[in-house]
């Protein structure tokens, strides 16, 4: 057993295999559980960094108001367009977990070689996920207005014929944030 899965159990927290299709390390609060990828090698320095963050996930919930966190974090997380207004809460909360994970590795003495880079992995999974939604969001605007400018008359006179090809382009920046996204979405 390493010494972060050993600092894990050492708080009372539960730790199991995930053997959904995610991938991901996570913390969760309300089960004091922390899962993690059924087939990772949880004594590889990128394991043992992921679970340092989600220990500092449960930190932050024995630091800040439990409530108010997890009433926060799941705004930022659902899938809805409202939760783009809560991503700096999310950031903030990510840096902050991986602040605390550096913490909770050198007080371990786990090595922190590698650290920086699986941290700004992580956190950079979350920028590039806002940044498709919000591209998403403009692309799509954009191209309505485009089709509604220059087709009125069009419109007009047929609306019914017109209903599938927004339909259609409103599923081009959707197609294209899922290809970039297959590509972005190991968040840890």
């Amino acid at each position: 057993m390493n010494n972060i899965v050993a600092r894990i159990t050492e708080e009372g927290l539960l730790i199991e295999k995930d053997y959904g299709i995610r991938k991901n390390f996570a913390y969760h609060s309300g089960a004091n559980l922390i899962t993690y990828p059924a087939f990772e090698d949880l004594n590889k320095p990128k394991a043992m960094f992921a679970l340092a963050d989600e220990l500092g996930h449960h930190y932050q919930r024995q630091h800040y108001s439990k409530n108010l966190l997890d009433s926060l974090s799941g705004l930022a997380r659902m899938n809805h367009l409202f939760h783009l207004f809560f991503f700096p809460y999310l950031l903030w909360e990510e840096i902050d977990a991986w602040k605390r994970a550096w913490k909770i590795c050198r007080e371990s003495k786990v090595s922190l070689k590698g650290f920086i880079q699986e941290a700004s992995r992580g956190l950079s999974s979350y920028v590039k996920s806002f940044i498709c939604q919000i591209f998403n969001i403009v692309l799509t605007m954009y191209i309505l207005a485009v089709l509604i400018v220059n087709d009125i008359d069009f419109i007009n006179k047929s609306i019914i014929s017109v209903i599938p090809i927004i339909f259609f382009m409103m599923l081009i920046p959707l197609i294209m944030t899922f290809f970039i996204r297959i590509n972005t979405h190991r968040r840890i």
